[in-house]
């Protein structure tokens, strides 16, 4: 039976998310397998020099857009990607099971923990904006 992760696992193989979105990449692909079952669950690409080229440039765009949001903003989209990465740890936990063989319990705990660290800057970034108008 498959799941609705395995379905996406396969629908999003040779994919990189370049431009906010996925893309299919033209690089050459390698064979991502399930440990437990050594069944080939998808693949993952080799970006090429014009792949990776163009992630980079949209990734320097995006860092402009970044460091040009207030503190406050930048604190309350932190919040938000862990708020995303919170809710959809049963799913990245069944994701690094079928990838990594990684048991699931640990795994799926590994979601909450990315979504505290996540939240554990935001908090920062909140304090860098208070201290900033204190200061002045």
């Amino acid at each position: 039976m498959a799941t609705e992760i395995k379905k996406r696992l396969t629908v999003l193989s040779g994919s990189l998310f370049i431009r906010n979105q996925w893309v299919a990449s033209v690089g050459v692909k390698s064979d991502v397998t399930n440990l437990a079952t050594e069944e080939v669950i998808g693949h993952f690409a080799h970006a090429t020099p014009t792949e990776m080229d163009e992630a980079i440039s949209r990734a320097a765009h995006a860092q402009k857009t970044w460091w040009a949001m207030s503190a406050l903003d930048r604190a309350t989209a932190l919040h938000q990607v862990a708020d995303r990465m919170a809710s959809h740890s049963s799913a990245t936990g069944e994701s690094l099971t079928r990838e990594m063989g990684k048991p699931y319990r640990e795994a799926n705990w590994e979601g909450g923990a990315a979504a505290s660290s996540f939240r554990y800057y935001a908090e920062i970034a909140r304090s860098e904006q208070v201290k900033l108008h204190t200061s002045q």
